[in-house]
This record gives C-alpha cells, structure tokens and sequence, in this order.
C-alpha cells in the first residue's frame, strides 16, 4: 500500500495497478473486513478522483465508509478522511448538497477528534471551494482564511495546498 501511495507522484496508472493488486490480495487473505482494506478502498478512490474516474472514485470511498461503520469507527481520523472523500466526490458528479453534509460531518467529527492543524486546514479548504462552487463567496473567503491560517500554524506556509488557497 505504501509503494502505491508514494507511486502516485510518478505514475497514477502504476499507482492504481499496485493498489488494486494489493486489495486483491487483502481479499484473497480474507482481511476484506478490515480498517486497512477500508484505508486501501480510500487510497484507491484518491487514485480514481485524480484520473477524474469520478464514479469509480464515490464506489470506493462509499466502500470505505461502509465498511468503517460496520467496523464501528464511524468516530475515528479514518470516519473523517472517508467523510472528506466522500464530499469531494459527491461535489465533482455535482451532488453539492451531499457533499456539504458530508463536510458537516467530517466538521463535527474534527471538532470532536482534533486532528491537528494540517488537516484542519485540508478541510477548511474544502469547505471553502464547495462554497466558492455555490457562489456563497463571503463564507467562500472565510474558509479559505482559515485554511490558510491552520497551515501557517502547521508551518506549512510553503506547500501546494497554501499556494491554491492564495489562489
């Protein structure tokens, strides 16, 4: 899972490969009800969203979610990232209603749970461009200052997801 995720940079073709190969093996294992086959699902999803395969994407975050609540960690980081996941794919088939609710709940969630600044910021930004879709632009400007906020705290002034929120 691990050579999947760092082969993501180079080749999203290679990393989808490696990742499929991995979960088939986790099924083969029988450790297809487990937080770290949930984990695969999510990576994969991640995979799927950046070669813009949006419906295979939602299948595997959807997956994921799924497999969490039954796992009983609906309240854990895991819950949150699947609940980010879940939004963005739901904003790119163009469901913005649903993608919010899921915003709420991984807001509720990280209010909960207090991940840490980087992902505070991850968050922020989302809900700042599901706004920013909408048109609701004063709230749009919020998120994104408290985006850029979170990652000035996590020292992270320098990296691509600040740049984006200048933009």
């Amino acid at each position: 899972q691990d050579f999947g995720r760092k082969s993501m940079a180079h080749s999203r073709a290679l990393a989808s490969r490696w990742l499929e190969e991995s979960n088939r093996w986790l099924y083969l294992e029988g450790r297809y009800r487990s937080s770290y086959y949930a984990d695969n699902q999510n990576t994969i999803g991640s995979v799927y969203i950046y070669q813009t395969k949006v419906g295979e994407a939602y299948t595997r975050f959807q997956s994921a979610y799924q497999l969490q609540r039954e796992m009983g960690m609906e309240n854990s980081l895991s819950a949150l990232e699947s609940h980010m996941n879940l939004a963005c794919a739901n904003a790119a088939q163009g469901n913005h209603p649903r993608a919010l609710q899921h915003l709420a709940a991984a807001r509720r969630l990280a209010e909960a749970l207090k991940p840490g600044e980087a992902i505070e910021a991850v968050l922020s930004y989302n809900e700042g461009v599901m706004y920013y879709i909408r048109g609701i632009y004063p709230k749009a400007i919020q998120h994104s200052r408290e985006a850029r906020r979170h990652l000035i705290a996590a020292d992270m002034a320098n990296s691509p997801l600040h740049l984006a929120v200048l933009l």
